[in-house]
């Protein structure tokens, strides 16, 4: 059986991260990224390209890894400038994953190893689950979030669009995190997080 043809939007970490981890089962034939600096870059032998290898292999599925700490918030408006039509994003889920049968998953949404969804978790599009992460029954993330790792989201949490939240970090049942908010690393989130915040600590508290 072929592997499905996928190109990764973007090129840095989060790409790199991603093609260890389940290049096995996708084959991937390309990075986009608009930085033209980045176009005589290569990564095992997988070449970075401009825009334009899109319409080249309009066959191939796109997943996007676009996005850190410091462009989170704009996540949204980078992966729209490339014009891509929602159905031609793919979805990743590593093997190592366990995601419950009811819950609800996106398109465009990259979900690493030792990731664990439950039932009745709602996640949106353009997100990405680093490993070793729980979100447990009926949390619901929003489009173009970033969530680290070994991140655990207890039950009925909510996390708005365009959000990251810090590897290692604990929020408890039925918080709310505000959209374009940024939780940093190893915070422990009690209360809810109003729109556009920067929480960190034990518990969070905003800087």
């Amino acid at each position: 059986m072929s592997k499905e043809s996928v190109i990764i939007l973007g090129f840095g970490g989060n790409a790199v991260d991603f093609f260890e981890t389940v290049s096995s089962a996708y084959s991937i034939i390309g990075f986009v990224d608009d930085e033209p600096s980045k176009h005589t870059l290569s990564y095992k032998g997988i070449k970075v390209h401009g825009r334009e290898f899109l319409d080249k292999h309009p066959e191939a599925k796109v997943i996007s890894l676009i996005g850190s700490e410091k462009t989170f918030h704009i996540r949204n408006e980078i992966i729209n400038k490339f014009n891509i039509n929602p159905s031609r994003f793919g979805k990743a889920i590593h093997p190592k994953a366990v995601v419950c049968e009811d819950a609800v998953i996106g398109y465009d949404v990259v979900i690493m190893p030792g990731v664990v969804v439950t039932s009745n978790a709602k996640i949106g599009n353009h997100i990405f689950i680093l490993a070793n992460s729980i979100l447990h029954h009926d949390v619901e993330v929003a489009d173009h979030t970033l969530i680290g790792s070994n991140v655990t989201l207890a039950g009925h949490v909510k996390i708005g669009k365009s959000c990251f939240i810090g590897s290692g970090t604990s929020i408890i049942s039925n918080v709310s995190v505000g959209e374009f908010s940024m939780v940093g690393m190893a915070s422990n989130v009690i209360r809810n997080v109003s729109p556009g915040a920067k929480v960190v600590g034990n518990p969070a508290r905003s800087i």
